[in-house]
């Protein structure tokens, strides 16, 4: 637990903030030229509209754009956060869980840009105690258009605590702020201690369409996180009734975002039913994570979600990375993607 003098000690002097190597502090940016922004700190703010559960430290920083940098912080909390969370002009709760290269002293994160916008004003919060986590970890997140047309989608949850369930948000682009959800009611949450796949098919979908997908994680006392966005692109069909088979090939499409944090999406194709595997490598050529093992997929688009973590479930140090497709028919391709920090 966190003592009531640490809670005291959270004043805007004691924080040790640093942008692009760079420190903030009362004298503004340093070697960035850019505006002196305005900091401030305090324990579990009431007034701030965090609407999270187990919120310690909160800092704000405003006057500046802080898109596109890296954000390194000494939050002074006495112990080592296993995650974060930050966002944007009051948008949605990204989370950031904890990097190998996290300590007592220095956590840091990496906030993507995003299409040229410049909405000015960055909240981050960390949790009060020693071995608080999210609410709910998700292993793989999946969309797969089906010989139907429709498009499934497949997530898998390793944990849940006081979960109340899910929501799945679709857009027709990357922008979140554009997606609307489509389930009519919550799917329920079960709540155990060990993995749970969930199904959901959409069936109002356009062929020749791109679809991107988030789940939005609702806990019990209404609070939430999004994952995502995974994609697929549904293929019309032609005037037989079936799918045009020169349009279709199998390959290993590419990672969106690249470079990312903390998630990507892979996506790939396939022309006929096969059994792939697709493998995450690090610059070493060592195995950091099997995201498909040799499963059955049927032809069509599919995309998959890498959540950042190796083998250990511990999140994958900030490089470069391989991902490896590979079929039974004897397709094998090879792709780079930037994990960034």
């Amino acid at each position: 637990m966190i003592k009531e003098n640490r809670k005291a000690m959270h004043t805007v002097s004691s924080q040790i903030i640093m942008v692009n190597s760079a420190l903030i502090n009362e004298a503004g940016f340093l070697k960035l030229k850019i505006a002196k922004p305005d900091i401030s700190a305090e324990w579990n703010p009431q007034d701030k509209g965090v609407a999270l559960p187990n919120v310690g430290l909160y800092l704000s920083i405003t006057g500046v754009n802080l898109y596109d940098r890296y954000i390194e912080i000494n939050p002074d909390l006495g112990f080592n956060p296993l995650h974060l969370a930050y966002r944007l002009a009051g948008g949605e709760w990204i989370f950031v869980p904890q990097d190998a290269g996290w300590t007592i002293s220095k956590v840091f994160f990496t906030i993507p840009p995003f299409d040229g916008r410049n909405e000015d004003g960055l909240e981050i919060v960390f949790p009060a105690g020693e071995g608080q986590t999210l609410p709910v970890e998700l292993s793989s997140f999946t969309a797969t258009v089906t010989t139907g047309l429709f498009v499934e989608l497949q997530w898998i949850a390793e944990t849940e605590t006081n979960m109340l369930g899910y929501n799945v948000f679709r857009s027709t682009d990357i922008a979140l702020i554009d997606a609307v959800r489509i389930n009519n009611t919550i799917i329920q949450a079960n709540n155990i201690s060990h993995a749970v796949t969930y199904n959901y098919t959409d069936e109002e979908v356009t062929p020749e369409m791109t679809y991107y997908y988030w789940l939005q994680a609702n806990d019990l006392d209404l609070t939430h996180q999004f994952y995502g966005p995974v994609s697929v692109l549904v293929e019309d069909q032609g005037e037989d009734g079936t799918t045009p088979q020169v349009e279709l090939v199998t390959a290993l499409k590419g990672a969106y975002p690249n470079p990312f944090n903390p998630s990507t999406s892979i996506s790939f194709s396939l022309a006929e039913t096969a059994n792939i595997s697709l493998t995450i490598y690090n610059a070493k050529g060592q195995v950091t994570g099997y995201l498909i093992n040799e499963q059955q997929f049927d032809k069509g688009n599919h995309s998959v979600l890498w959540n950042g973590k190796d083998l250990t479930g511990r999140t994958a140090a900030s490089g470069v990375f391989f991902y490896r497709m590979e079929t039974d028919q004897g397709f094998s391709e090879t792709k780079k993607m930037l994990l960034l920090k």
